[in-house]
C-alpha cells in the first residue's frame, strides 16, 4: 500500500511541475548536479523518513502506555467497588 501512495505522490508532483513549467528546470538541475549532491539529497530524504518513522513509533508507544495505565485504573476502581460491596 505504501508503494501505491509513493507512486501516486510522484505522479502528482510530476504533474504539478509540468503544469507550472518547472519540469525542464528540474531536469537541468539534476543533470548538472555532481555525484556528491545526489548523496546529500538522498541523505536529507532518508533523514526526513527516519524522523517521520520515529514520530509514528513514539505515538504508538504512547498509545500503548496510556491504554495500559487506563486498564490499571479501571481494575483499581473495580477492586474498590468489590471491597465496598457495591458490585
Amino acid at each position: 500500500m505504501r508503494a501505491v501512495w509513493l507512486f501516486f505522490g510522484i505522479v502528482v508532483i510530476y504533474f504539478l511541475l509540468h503544469l507550472m513549467g518547472w519540469a525542464g528546470g528540474v531536469v537541468t538541475f539534476f543533470a548538472e548536479l555532481p555525484t556528491w549532491g545526489f548523496f546529500v539529497i538522498a541523505g536529507i530524504a532518508f533523514s526526513g523518513y527516519k524522523v517521520v518513522q520515529g514520530v509514528l513509533e513514539d505515538k504508538r508507544t504512547d498509545r500503548e502506555f496510556i491504554e495500559q495505565e487506563g486498564q490499571v485504573y479501571i481494575r483499581r476502581i473495580e477492586e474498590e467497588r468489590k471491597r465496598r460491596g457495591l458490585l
